[in-house]
């Protein structure tokens, strides 16, 4: 791993991948993401989403690289430092065995796992993301108050529902949601 410090202030970005993807990253095989738009670089969270890539299990360079990993969805579980991102020019060979013509290349370095999956709602990496300390959840914000059931399948995925901090909570009371 390089000595380059994290960066300044309490905010870092977060990235969502799909797993089996995201556990290649983690296990150090994958260092290439494909996406379709440039990012900057820097240090990225990342988060893996909610879906499985069924078919991507079934890839032998996949199937070798994650056995015996737990796939974890739904939370962020490491982080990693994008050091480049360019597009292989057309007719050139691509740079890694994991990127796929025409995307953008986002070049990992210095993935570190976290020891253990933070539990992360739909969304939350999509923009910045607060690092530091919290006196109250941050996150009960983004979830929806449509109703009970939706309010109790957050709490199993850990997330917080306090309704004293939540801005909603005047409209709750007189009854508007």
């Amino acid at each position: 791993m390089s000595a380059t410090p994290l960066p300044e202030g309490d905010w870092i970005r977060g990235i969502s991948i799909r797993q089996p993807y995201a556990a290649c990253i983690l296990a150090g095989a994958k260092t290439v993401e494909n996406r379709p738009a440039r990012w900057r670089t820097g240090w990225v969270l990342l988060h893996t989403s909610k879906t499985l890539d069924q078919l991507a299990l079934r890839i032998p360079l996949i199937g070798r690289t994650i056995r015996g990993r737990q796939l974890v969805t739904g939370a962020v579980v490491g982080v990693a430092r994008i050091t480049d991102c360019h597009q292989d020019p057309d007719g050139a060979p691509l740079c890694s065995q994991w990127a796929h013509p025409g995307a953008w290349h986002l070049v990992l370095a210095d993935v570190l796992e976290l020891p253990l999956p933070v539990p992360a709602p739909p969304h939350a990496c999509g923009v910045a993301v607060d690092t530091a300390p919290a006196t109250r959840s941050t996150t009960s914000h983004r979830r929806p108050h449509s109703s009970k059931r939706s309010r109790r399948s957050w709490r199993s995925r850990g997330v917080a529902t306090s309704r004293s901090s939540c801005r909603c909570r005047d409209r709750r009371r007189s009854g508007s949601l």
